[in-house]
């Protein structure tokens, strides 16, 4: 008996609706097999349907954050300001007497800096080129996550309990203490954000609680959300 397409389907499989699509196609392999049992219809789904399906879906690509720089005769620009493999400048020159000059030394003519007037390219290895880059990009990542971490964020409330503001101002001293930059938020609500003058003077007040010894960074200034403050140790 002649299997029909309900039996090629899985009940307990859920498909994508971006699937169903590349599942049909897939039924044209299945016409090889016109007699068979809803058992083995099964087997060959898994082994030809969803190997097609597998297939056709797109390749994402994982995101590589090093820029790309042309070589050799990827480089569009006529003349170019050379620097060679020993840092020396050789000045301005055209394209195709900087890379005779790469290729005679078995190196790359590299665009390293494509945006100056004339670009600047070098000669050297672009493989040891783009890894130095990719090093050089990591560590001003790991500068920036390395200063995000460095400030500590303390919020307080213009109505805060006293023993509230104790606790904060002690935390602080911790922070403090510990070498971390803080920035204080002073949230202020509804109607509170009319009177700018009297919260300053509370953030002022509350300034005074901390015992250690502290630097002003900036000043304070009003936000959206009320007043912040970025304070160091002095």
């Amino acid at each position: 008996m002649a299997a029909t397409s309900s039996a090629f389907i899985d009940p307990q499989h859920k498909l994508a609706p971006k699937d169903k699509s590349l599942l049909l196609g897939g039924f044209s392999l299945i016409r090889k097999f016109p007699r068979t049992d809803t058992i083995s219809l099964t087997i060959i789904q898994k082994t030809y349907i969803f190997s097609i399906i597998k297939g056709k879906r797109p390749y994402k690509k994982r995101y590589d954050p090093t820029p790309m720089f042309r070589k050799n005769r990827e480089i569009f620009a006529r003349e170019l300001r050379v620097i060679d493999e020993q840092g020396q400048n050789l000045g301005v020159l055209d394209k195709d007497t900087a890379l005779k000059m790469a290729e005679e030394r078995g190196l790359d003519l590299i665009e390293a800096v494509p945006t100056a007037t004339p670009p600047v390219g070098r000669i050297g290895s672009y493989d040891k080129f783009r890894y130095q880059k990719e090093k050089e990009k990591k560590k001003e990542e790991q500068a920036k996550a390395q200063a995000k971490d460095d400030i500590k964020h303390v919020r307080i409330g213009l109505k805060s309990a006293r023993n509230d503001l104790l606790i904060r101002a002690k935390q602080i001293d911790e922070f403090i203490k510990e070498g971390y930059k803080v920035e204080i938020l002073l949230k202020l609500r509804g109607r509170e954000k009319a009177n700018k003058e009297w919260a300053r003077e509370k953030l002022e007040e509350f300034l005074e609680l901390i015992t250690e010894d502290i630097r002003i960074m900036s000043s304070p200034k009003a936000g959206g959300t009320g007043f912040t403050v970025q304070i160091s140790k002095n």
